[in-house]
């Protein structure tokens, strides 16, 4: 149309560009959605306030989402959005997923990464042209299947991790397990769900296949840190003015938790064991004290209900239970190594 360049993405009635006059100027910085709408005969526009292309296409997602009378396909007859797996690609439906659920979690970095997985799964099946079963025009209803995971879990085995600096340069690699290509699985599994579940529904088929338990595809634990060595450990991350602080709570919040380094570092749980509030067994000052009912339905009415204090933690329980020495023994030790610190051997 005059005045507006070609499409640099589209999706449904939505197309994204530069909005220039007839003299060829830009009319803004930013680049624009546009769309065609009946009633008014005529292309309305909407601004997407970046420059960038990645941000406007997000941008047009939003828009395309929250608009539901788009859909991915319409019955003739009445004129309804019907959901239709054969006609909703699986790279939208990642995409979708992660702009209404994923990015919004607190695991939204992980969630990325393991979805960008099967991402590189679709482009490299798209690289072998005609040898390759998949691609990125894979649909919703081709991923349900036993055969895609099947495939995806053959390449992924040979797919090691890696890590880049800044510059893009790997350097750190390592063999992929088999846990970390069942994480990716789990969270497709997920996105597909969630086509299914959406209002209106995207999808009408749900996956055929379930992820490997992890206990089937998880290492056995070799080694056990010894309470000596967690002492030292301990000790090391508590010397004065070494700006160990970050590490230090890192350490007493796994020893207190036994929960995964992601849960630790989890911001909430980390602003509340940063001071030794929690190793005292006093609540921190001005941090809302955790429930501990034994019995979930009673968490929901805590905001109706006075609020308790914590139990005090119990760090040479919680070390006892890691190394399997214990409690009262591990007590000893850790007070050899944190004399200023009160150390409770019981649990």
């Amino acid at each position: 149309m005059p005045g507006h360049e070609a499409a640099l993405y589209r999706r449904g009635k939505y197309w994204l560009g530069w909005d220039r006059k007839k003299d060829g100027s830009l009319r803004s910085p930013y680049l624009a959605i546009f769309w065609y709408e009946p009633d008014a005969r005529r292309v309305r526009s909407r601004s997407t306030g970046s420059a960038e292309e990645d941000e406007a296409v997000l941008a047009l997602d939003r828009l395309y989402l929250a608009d539901a009378d788009e859909a991915p396909a319409f019955c003739q007859a009445c004129g309804q959005p019907i959901a239709q797996a054969e006609a909703y690609l699986l790279a939208d439906a990642i995409g979708d997923y992660r702009l209404e659920h994923g990015d919004a979690l607190r695991s939204a970095d992980s969630i990325e990464a393991r979805l960008n997985h099967v991402i590189d799964f679709l482009e490299a099946e798209e690289a072998r042209g005609g040898d390759g079963r998949f691609g990125i025009a894979t649909t919703c209803a081709a991923a349900c299947t036993k055969v895609f995971v099947t495939a995806f879990r053959a390449w992924s085995r040979q797919q090691p991790v890696t890590w880049r600096n800044k510059d893009g340069e790997i350097t750190v690699s390592r063999a992929r397990s088999p846990a970390t290509t069942e994480e990716s699985i789990i969270q497709l599994i997920a996105a597909l769900n969630h086509a299914v579940n959406a209002d209106p529904p995207r999808s009408d088929k749900r996956p055929t296949y379930r992820p490997i338990p992890r206990k089937q595809v998880s290492r056995p634990r070799r080694t056990r840190i010894d309470v000596a060595t967690i002492a030292r450990m301990v000790k090391y991350a508590a010397e004065p003015k070494k700006q160990r602080e970050s590490l230090h709570s890192f350490l007493v919040a796994s020893l207190c938790t036994i929960a995964r380094p992601d849960a630790v570092v989890d911001q909430r749980l980390f602003e509340l064991l940063a001071n030794d509030a929690v190793v005292r067994g006093t609540p921190a000052a001005g941090s809302r004290p955790v429930r501990t009912s034994r019995r979930r339905r009673q968490r929901c009415r805590a905001s109706t209900r006075p609020l308790r204090p914590p139990r005090p933690a119990r760090p040479a329980a919680c070390v006892a239970r890691v190394s399997g020495v214990p409690a009262g023994r591990c007590a000893g030790r850790l007070a050899e190594a944190l004399p200023h610190r009160r150390i409770q051997g019981r649990a």
